[in-house]
């Protein structure tokens, strides 16, 4: 198992892999639902900014030793405006994903624990799917419902 780097992550000194793992992921169902819940009224704009968190976050799983993916800006234009502009607690989102905010504008991914990284992002893209879905061309829609029938298939 891989050791995370940034140990402060891990509470009381006798907290296991699987206490952290478990206590981390009780708070992204939280923080999800409420990001959800706060933005119920503009679901568009909550897709926009899950794809794009789901963007950077992805980008890190794709290439872990490439710095430039690991920090987040929030003061670029798209990712203020897409992202940290919804309501209901995105900051603390990204905080349980495990980024450490190390000032005012910027959040940086440390270490090399991907487990709790990749269950939020499994988790976000079950929780939009449904809004995805709402949004897709007809064309989009039939390839999606043919992709779920083979999963179901399989």
């Amino acid at each position: 198992m891989v050791e995370p780097q940034d140990m402060t992550r891990w509470g009381s000194g006798a907290e296991t892999h699987t206490a952290y793992f478990e206590r981390q992921k009780a708070k992204l169902e939280q923080l999800i639902a409420a990001l959800f819940q706060a933005n119920e009224a503009d679901d568009k704009k909550l897709l926009d900014g899950v794809e794009l968190l789901l963007k950077l976050t992805s980008n890190i799983t794709k290439s872990p030793t490439e710095s430039k993916y690991r920090t987040i800006r929030c003061t670029i234009a798209k990712i203020w405006k897409t992202l940290f502009a919804l309501p209901g607690g995105v900051p603390e989102l990204i905080q349980a994903l495990g980024f450490v905010k190390v000032d005012e504008e910027h959040y940086v991914f440390t270490g090399d624990y991907f487990k709790v990284l990749r269950k939020g992002m499994f988790m976000l893209e079950r929780a939009i799917e449904p809004i995805k879905v709402k949004y897709m061309t007809p064309e989009d829609k039939v390839k999606w419902e043919q992709l779920q029938e083979s999963k179901r298939v399989f």
